[in-house]
């Protein structure tokens, strides 16, 4: 019951309407799974309460490689998803974009990483970090037990990966800063919060962002936080 009205209020609260400036999973039509062929899955859309299930019923052991395309959606679920990918040491192929609570639980859990020329990964936060720009006294006590049990798995999760969880917070610091909705981090950042085996495109300089699909350049990128003096140091350095 309490995951159930965690994922009610994620959805609806968090994602919805806390951040006017995170990007609009809404507006993509509903998820779908489909079988390219008996090594490969596409996910197309919104991540819904349905994209796990609908998942656990397409996947076989045959499966090695999950191609998406998905602005994210709901958090709960797309963790559930990024655990069996991780269980499963699938690969991905990012072909479009990769945002939000995609981001967060599928690429960072896949065995090997693809992002195609104009293709993109984008970051923007967790639930635990939008909550920093509120004031925690409107929400119930109910509703902060289901954030920190979620935040909790996340943290399990993050661990288990070898992926350092402050790739995520940070990336909300960041987006807020540069008040546009998702931050792309460079492999070499990628790589230095733990997220490895990466094959990615990734645009040389800032009139490359022209080329990232469906974005209009309106993303924030490494050489953007680098070039920041009061942000630069959201940078993972070795």
């Amino acid at each position: 019951m309490r995951m159930f009205k965690l994922k009610v209020i994620l959805s609806l609260t968090l994602i919805s309407a806390l951040n006017a400036h995170r990007p609009a999973a809404s507006n993509e039509p509903p998820g779908r799974w489909t079988k390219v062929n008996e090594q490969t899955l596409r996910f197309v859309g919104q991540i819904d309460k349905r994209t796990a299930a609908s998942f656990k019923q397409i996947v076989t052991p045959e499966i090695t490689t999950v191609v998406v395309q998905s602005g994210g959606g709901d958090t709960d679920t797309a963790l559930q998803v990024g655990q069996e990918i991780h269980r499963r040491r699938l690969n991905i192929i990012v072909d479009g974009r990769c945002g939000s609570s995609c981001a967060n639980y599928w690429f960072v859990a896949a065995a090997h990483k693809t992002v195609t020329k104009g293709s993109w990964v984008g970051f923007h936060g967790n639930p635990s970090s939008s909550l920093l720009y509120y004031d925690r006294r409107q929400f119930d006590q109910a509703f902060l037990d289901s954030l920190a049990a979620f935040a909790q798995q996340e943290s399990i999760f993050f661990k288990n990966l070898g992926v350092d969880i402050e790739l995520v917070q940070r990336s909300s610091t960041i987006t807020v800063a540069f008040n546009r909705p998702a931050y792309l981090p460079s492999p070499q950042q990628l790589d230095c919060f733990g997220v490895s085996n990466l094959n990615m495109w990734y645009p040389s300089s800032t009139a490359e962002k022209n080329l990232l699909w469906g974005a209009g350049g309106n993303v924030v990128i490494t050489q953007e936080v680098e070039a920041s003096p009061k942000l630069s140091d959201m940078l993972c350095h070795d």
